[in-house]
Order: C-alpha cells, then sequence, then structure tokens
C-alpha cells in the first residue's frame, strides 16, 4: 500500500522473494504465467487474530479499527459460514496493517484450518492523495508495464470457491440473503452469474472448483441500469459482469496480469473490462490528462482510471510487488464536463442544469449560444463530440482567464462565508445525527437544537426559531430532528430564509440505499441504547420502539438535489447510516472545509475527533423526557 513504511516494506520485501522461490507458475494467455502462492494456515491464523484483537479492542486500540460480520453461507451443503472484516477508509493510509486488503473474507475449513475466503485489492489512491501517489513518487519508483482499466461505475462484486464447492459470490462487506426483501448487490451478481455459466454451458461448481485450483479471488463490477442506475449508462445489451481482477487469496496483494484476466473473462463468460497497456509513465501522464480535457474517452464519459504497476521501495535493488494508483477528474475538468452537459442541453432545447460555477457557467453559455446562432454546423459537431475543447478555449480566451482560475471563481462566496452555517440532518431514528451533532459543538463550540426538546402544540415554526436564536449566539448550529420527509425540509427552508436571508443551509443526508441494513443497524443501536432518549425509550418496550422506527422507515423521503424542496440546499453531504459517527464526523467536517474553506479552516487531528465521540457517547443524556 502507499502507506507502508519501514518494518512492513521489509517484511513484505522478503515474502515477495520467498514466494518467487517456492511458486509454481501456470502457463497461460501470450506466454504469461499466472501467479500461484498456497495460503500458509500459520500465517492467515496470524492474519485472524491481529483482526480479531483489533475487533475486540474498537476504537481504543489506537491502531486501527475494524468491523467483523458474521455471514451463514446459505447455499453451502456443510454450512459454511465466513467473517467480513472491514476497516475504515482512513486507516488504510496507516503503516503496519495486518492487510491492506478492501473487501477481505476468512473462515474455517472443515478440519477448522482459517483460510482466507475472499480478498479484494489493496486500497488504492488518487494522484496526489498521497506521497506515494505523487507523480515525482510514482516516476520514481514504479515500472511498466502500466494497465489502464476504465472506473466502471458499478459495484464491486467477489467471487471465490470454498472448501465443499459452493461458489461464494460477495459485495465489498456482505454475502447475498436470499431472504432478503430488497435484491441485495450479491444476489443479483449471482443472478448474472449463473446466467452467463448457463449461457457456456458450465455450472458454478466448476467455476468454484476453478478458482480454489487458482487460489484465487474474481473481481468483478455488477454493472447492471434494471438494479442500480450510477452515473454512467449500461442498458441491457452492456449489463452483466465485468471482470477487471484475479487477486490470490493471501494477506499480501498479488493479482493476475490483465491480459490472463481477460482470458479468464472470455474462458468463464464474463464482460472484459476496458483495458489500456501503455509502457511508459510520461505517456501514461499524457494519455489521462488528455482524456481529462474532455472527460469522455472512446465515445464514452469516463469518471477516471485506475492503473495497474509493480512498485519498489528500492528501485533497482528491492523486488517489485503489485500496487495500483488511480486517475479521477478533478477541477477544473468537472465544470469543463457541466460546461459541456449544458451546451448538449442548449443545442437540444433543454433546460441547462447549472449546479456550480454558476456565474462564470452562465457567462459562458451565453457565449456559447451566440456561436451556436452564428454557426450552425457548429451543434452537429459538437453532438459528435468534436470542437468541445475548442469552444471551450475560444471563451476561456474571450474572458483572458485560465480555467482553473474560472473554477477557483467562487460565485456564489463559498470563500468568504465564515459564519450562519445550518446543518439539516435527514434521517430516520438510530442513523446517529445526534451523536454527531454533540460531537460537532464539542469540537467547534456550534450551537445544537433538538426538536425532541421542543414540546407542545406549532413546533415547526417553535423549531426554527429556537434554530435562528441559536445563531445569534453561534457561528453555526445543528438543526438535530429527523427531517426526513420532504414536506419538513420546505418548511425549514422556506422560514430560514425568509428571516435569515444569508444563512447557508447543509443536508447532512443519510444515505437510505440498502434499506434492510440500515434497518438492522439502527433497530440494534436504539434497542442497545435502552431509555437513553427523550421520546423513545427501549428498554421499556421494544415492539413498540421497532413499530415508531418502522414508521420513519416507511416515511423517510431520499434527499434530491435536483428538485424541490431539496434544491433549496446550499450543499448536501451524503453520509452512511450504518457507517460509524466517528467515520462520518470525518465526513462533514473534510466536505464543510472543502465548501467552506474559512468556516472550516482546517481538520482536526484524528485524537481530537476520537474524544468528540467519546464524549457524544459517553456524556450525552437527555435532560428532558416525554411521557
Amino acid at each position: 500500500g502507499s502507506h507502508m513504511d519501514g518494518t512492513a516494506e521489509k517484511q513484505r520485501d522478503s515474502l515477495a522473494s520467498r514466494y518467487k522461490a517456492s511458486t509454481d507458475y501456470a502457463k497461460d494467455a501470450e506466454g504469461l504465467t499466472a501467479p500461484y502462492v498456497s495460503q500458509d494456515p500459520q500465517e492467515t491464523a496470524a492474519l485472524v487474530r491481529a483482526l480479531d484483537d483489533a475487533a475486540k479492542k474498537g476504537k481504543k486500540s489506537g491502531g486501527f479499527s475494524v468491523k467483523k460480520t458474521r455471514y451463514a453461507v446459505a447455499s453451502s451443503p456443510t454450512g459454511a459460514e465466513v467473517d467480513s472484516w472491514r476497516f475504515n477508509d482512513w486507516d488504510y493510509k496507516k503503516p503496519d496493517l495486518p492487510t491492506y486488503a478492501r473487501g477481505l473474507f476468512t473462515t474455517r475449513t472443515q478440519h477448522g484450518v482459517p483460510e482466507i475466503a475472499v480478498r479484494g485489492y489493496d486500497k488504492f489512491f488518487n494522484i496526489d492523495e498521497t506521497r506515494d501517489t505523487a507523480w515525482s513518487a510514482i516516476r520514481e519508483r514504479t515500472k511498466g508495464p502500466y494497465e489502464l482499466t476504465l472506473k466502471e461505475n458499478g459495484c464491486i462484486i467477489f467471487i471465490s470457491g470454498l472448501e465443499d464447492g459452493t461458489l461464494l459470490v460477495c459485495s465489498k462487506h456482505s454475502t447475498g440473503d436470499r431472504s432478503d426483501v430488497a435484491l441485495s448487490h450479491s444476489s443479483a451478481g449471482e443472478k448474472h452469474l449463473e446466467a452467463q455459466l448457463e449461457r457456456i454451458g458450465k455450472t458454478k461448481e466448476e467455476l468454484a472448483r476453478e478458482l480454489r485450483k487458482r487460489n484465487a479471488t474474481a473481481v468483478a463490477e455488477l454493472c447492471d441500469d434494471s438494479f442500480e442506475e450510477h452515473i454512467l449508462a449500461y442498458g441491457p445489451d452492456k449489463a452483466g459482469l465485468y471482470l477487471h481482477g484475479i487477486n490470490l487469496n493471501i494477506p499480501e496483494f498479488i493479482t493476475y496480469p490483465s491480459p490472463l484476466v481477460q482470458k479468464f473473462a472470455e474462458d468463464w463468460g464474463f464482460r472484459k473490462t476496458g483495458l489500456i497497456i501503455i509502457d511508459n509513465i510520461d505517456d501514461v501522464k499524457a494519455f489521462l490528462e488528455e482524456v481529462a480535457e474532455t472527460g469522455a474517452h472512446d465515445g464514452r464519459d469516463v469518471e477516471g482510471f485506475v492503473i495497474r504497476c509493480k512498485k519498489s521501495t528500492n528501485p533497482g535493488v528491492g523486488p517489485y510487488h503489485d500496487w495500483f494508483f488511480k486517475y479521477k477528474f478533478e477541477e477544473p475538468y468537472l465544470m469543463y464536463r457541466q460546461w459541456r452537459e449544458c451546451t448538449k442541453a442548449l443545442i437540444s432545447g433543454k433546460q441547462p442544469k447549472i449546479k456550480k460555477h454558476v456565474k462564470i457557467t452562465e457567462e459562458y453559455l451565453l457565449y456559447a449560444r451566440k456561436r451556436l446562432a452564428a454557426d450552425p454546423k457548429l451543434a452537429k459537431l459538437y453532438n459528435q463530440n468534436h470542437g468541445i475543447i475548442k469552444l471551450r478555449n475560444d471563451f476561456l480566451e474571450y474572458k483572458n482567464m485560465k480555467g482553473t482560475d474560472a473554477a477557483n471563481l467562487e460565485d456564489d462566496g463559498a470563500a468568504s462565508v465564515t459564519r450562519d452555517i445550518i446543518l439539516v440532518p435527514i434521517a430516520t431514528i438510530g442513523c446517529g445525527k445526534t451523536t454527531l451533532g454533540v460531537a460537532l459543538t464539542k469540537l467547534f463550540g456550534w450551537g445544537h437544537i433538538q426538536n425532541d426538546n421542543i414540546t407542545g402544540s406549532k413546533r415547526p415554526p417553535r423549531f426554527t426559531k429556537a434554530v435562528l436564536d441559536e445563531l445569534n449566539e453561534h457561528p453555526a448550529v445543528f438543526a438535530d430532528r429527523n427531517n426526513s420527509m420532504r414536506q419538513e425540509r420546505k418548511q425549514l427552508l422556506t422560514d430560514v430564509k425568509m428571516q435569515h436571508t444569508t444563512a447557508r443551509l447543509v443536508a447532512l443526508h443519510f444515505v437510505h440505499d440498502d434499506i434492510n441494513t440500515v434497518r438492522k443497524v439502527t433497530q440494534e443501536r436504539v434497542i442497545q441504547r435502552g431509555d437513553n432518549h427523550q421520546t423513545i425509550q427501549a428498554a421499556t418496550d421494544v415492539n413498540k420502539v421497532i413499530g415508531i422506527m418502522e414508521g420513519f422507515i416507511h416515511r423517510f423521503e431520499p434527499c434530491d438535489p435536483e428538485k424541490d424542496p431539496d434544491e433549496g440546499f446550499d450543499a448536501v453531504i451524503d453520509l452512511d447510516p450504518t457507517a460509524g459517527s466517528r467515520e462520518n464526523l470525518e465526513v462533514v467536517i473534510r466536505e464543510l472545509h472543502r465548501l467552506y474553506p474559512n468556516f472550516v479552516k482546517e481538520v482536526p487531528p484524528a485524537e481530537a475527533m476520537d474524544e468528540a465521540i467519546k464524549f457524544a457517547m459517553e456524556s450525552y443524556k437527555p435532560d428532558l423526557r416525554h411521557i
């Protein structure tokens, strides 16, 4: 990973040489050899022990925290179970983790021997996100061939074989439970897999045995709009499982070269992921920057690339190991993409959607309108993706500006915002919103108004008044109620805007995509917390509480920033209700820092955030009981 230094790297290098020496190589496509290393039960046992210790210590371990979830494998004839291990994203930057796999499942054989059942890629980072992903470091420490794969836009699916011949199909952190009302990612993946194997006349057991023989996990992207839409379009002709990797099931990261992955995809009926192989790092950089210019490659929208190569801590001397980084488009390219979309809307007579960079985009559209009117050929060519860059550059030249300067022109003065921010959670019960509110007030001294503390009639206007009164005393205020329905958000947005024209309202949207997991996690939390809540005394009457929670989940209307009333929010920050409050706290702070750099001037150190959550969890007691 891009975070190991010192001892971990040395261990890894000695392992790499050990594996090189002991490996049986299988000849395969294009004369390439498929890497093979068998599992070492002692090594796996040590890994599981380290993970178990961290899971038991929780956040207190000081090192890293990991969440363990046990799943029964429904299709296993022997009743096999697997454990999923989930790290916090920010922990992957730490040295000396027992593994850097993102997506890891372990199990035990019938003789009780621990083994790795599924192994994802090592967590990889964006250009300039870590010291190792600076271009200078990449140039110095990596070697080609550089394999560039499009960042397909779907959800990741892991496939491997268990000892009893069962084919295990998982999403990033869970297995498919067929009793699930909503079709889970993994069971949707399994359905696609069954269909593709049927087409080529092979069985799930054959695939399970093949992967087990190779001691490997197949990594695919499930792209299917009928199941779940993402940014890029995948109609029925493009839907399916796109195979993009095969990893060895060992703690270290060893992955198949892409040509072998493509060969495996052909043999087993997977769709192939677009692949470009470039030998030289400077050519890689030039290619990526060129694609970023248009935001499109090969006639389709791209959100970025994953680049796979080999890296050494001691180039030319130490061994090289598999290493990935990613290239995701940032500003000004996101602004350029918006200009492109708006221009195409203009040409087809639709209303252009402007989300950010409002003022400069409106100026650009005024300019584009004139140019399109003056030259009828321009529109036709533009729709075929010709002349996009020229039109943009002509406009920038006309304004005598560079693209980066245009993207930094904050039309709504976000850079000048230093106060008057209202944080509005959109949540259901048990998502952790109050913990978040208490932690933020502890860290920054902001205000916190709880709807639960407002009793009697006409609560909504009195809630708004309390929030605005609090804003007189504090630079920001956490408007603590669920706001799960559009009408509640409309009320708050309308009332606030009428009484306080300069206040910014930022939605903290707890995304309820996987409703069954949200239900399970929030119920567990609320029942565990007992009577520590104004209106919900869980210890007293569990069924009643679950009934109240179900009502909220049933009424929950997700935030849609494109539509009324949610387009009234100045910003929306998406949070995961099943993640821990510590993780969500960091997401909120980082996003506020990015949106309003003079309001949240810097992200506090990890220890301060840990402390704030600990304080919120331990010290918060409601002052009021509703009967």
